[in-house]
């Protein structure tokens, strides 16, 4: 996947199954949110790169500061080169 680089944002991409295509998002956010078996976490620009598997929902902050929650039970959260790649129900 490529992607240019945009100061003090991290581009998130959300791939659902079929039957979950309104759970689909590509765009550019400033930060990513969301839980894991240790407890919640946040992703900013430049964050260190990492798999984790989300298990509660994904919340974003788009680039104007709004919020975007994204219902998701499971997920596959893979995050490098300031890319955020969350698989849904894998």
């Amino acid at each position: 996947m490529e992607v240019a680089a945009r100061q003090n944002l991290i581009y998130l991409a959300i791939f659902p199954p079929n039957y979950k295509s309104y759970l689909n998002y590509l765009g550019y956010v400033r930060s990513v949110s969301s839980v894991n078996e240790r407890g919640p976490f946040d992703i900013l620009p430049m964050h260190e790169n990492f798999v984790t598997v989300a298990t509660g929902n994904i919340t974003a902050v788009d680039e104007n500061g709004r919020p975007l929650e994204f219902n998701v039970q499971k997920g596959v959260v893979d995050v490098s080169n300031n890319i955020v790649k969350v698989f849904v129900d894998y």
